[in-house]
């Protein structure tokens, strides 16, 4: 009944919120010995929750009650969310060159060019029972489960490169590569007054599988404001609000990180486009996008007037922490029109990376000079 299935998602976001909450902790270290370089002598990352905040009792009685919820949905999950899935990639797919990989994704995409609709927030309910661990797990470009994204449910996307600046410390794709399919996409429908801009990108390897940025609104959301361009895009955005913000983000938590709304970029610097693992990755603490001053004052919906060839981000990295002055590694240009996309809204996926990660490999990264 409809009351047993309300009592169950209370039950989840209960859990999920003991999970979510707690006292921001800084995590500090100073040991050279795990660097190749002295220079790189402190690291300091802002964990979003840890242990010991107010909740910490709370956490501890209602992580069997989440456990259970978990067990409970995972084979309706399976059913609901996953039955008849097939892909639409060729079975070869994954062994073909990266631009023979984006030409496929690309044409799937400019098949139709309606999109498939902003999410309504009822609509966006069926994310509570789904298992959020295949955001992070799934290995492939497409996804693993029907129905629309509860959130950045309807976007623009492009094909594009990311260009290097020279000099550039970084590994893997921060040295370029030549195909980039980038999607944007809105939080909330713009009608409702406010953006949660956010911009992912696909980074195409010839052979393997592809790795994924995603970034949010680094400073908050607009409000009344929908200049696209008017912050920063960060893998470390801003926290997620309007009315699904706070229990979407607490579900987030349930995916086996300590970080909400951070996702990682250290998947980026271990191979290039060519399939070439690097010897000793390389990659900053962060890594965000600033719109060209040729896109100043766009909005959203002028996304789609957006050509080929045009210069749309510069591409800043910061070495150590927040406090480290931004460095110029690179810039995004499109090499396609912008379109909407009822295969990018529906079936393309991004496959986000464990904030996590990022950690335990920045502690043993060699310093970037």
């Amino acid at each position: 009944t409809m009351k047993t299935v309300f009592a169950l998602l209370l039950a989840s976001l209960v859990a999920s919120a003991a999970a979510f909450t707690g006292t921001p902790l800084q995590l500090t270290r100073s040991s050279p010995a795990e660097v190749r370089s002295s220079a790189r002598s402190t690291l300091v990352m802002r964990e979003t929750s840890g242990e010991g905040g107010p909740l910490r009792a709370l956490r501890v009685i209602t992580q069997p009650l989440g456990n259970a919820v978990s067990m409970a949905f995972s084979i309706p999950n399976k059913i609901i969310f996953h039955s008849f899935i097939k892909s639409d990639l060729p079975k070869n797919y994954q062994e073909r060159s990266a631009k023979e990989k984006l030409d496929i994704l690309w044409e799937k995409c400019i098949a139709d060019t309606k999109g498939s609709g902003h999410t309504p927030n009822l609509e966006a309910i069926p994310v509570f029972f789904r298992n959020m661990n295949e955001m992070f797990d799934h290995i492939a470009d497409e996804r693993p489960w029907r129905g629309k994204k509860p959130i950045h449910g309807e976007g623009y996307v492009c094909k594009g490169k990311f260009t290097a600046a020279q000099g550039s410390p970084y590994t893997g794709i921060f040295k370029g590569c030549d195909n980039v399919l980038m999607r944007s996409a809105p939080g909330l429908a713009p009608k409702q007054g406010m953006l949660l801009a956010g911009i992912s990108l696909k980074f195409m390897i010839d052979g393997l599988p592809s790795t994924n940025y995603l970034s949010l609104r680094k400073f908050g959301t607009n409000t009344n404001d929908l200049n696209w361009f008017d912050s920063i895009k960060s893998h470390l955005g801003s926290e997620i609000t309007g009315p699904i913000g706070p229990p979407l983000a607490m579900k987030f938590r349930t995916a086996n990180t300590k970080f909400g709304s951070f996702v990682g970029i250290c998947d980026i610097a271990d191979t290039d486009q060519k399939g070439r693992k690097a010897a000793n990755p390389k990659f900053p603490y962060e890594m965000y996008l600033e719109g060209t001053s040729a896109m100043d004052g766009r909005l959203y919906e002028e996304l789609e007037d957006i050509k080929a060839g045009t210069k749309m981000y510069n591409v800043y990295a910061k070495e150590l922490n927040d406090d480290s002055p931004k460095k110029l590694i690179g810039s995004l240009t499109t090499t396609s029109h912008m379109t909407k996309s009822w295969y990018a809204d529906r079936k393309l996926f991004f496959q986000h990376i464990r904030r996590d990660d990022d950690v335990k490999k920045l502690l043993k990264c060699p310093v970037a000079h």
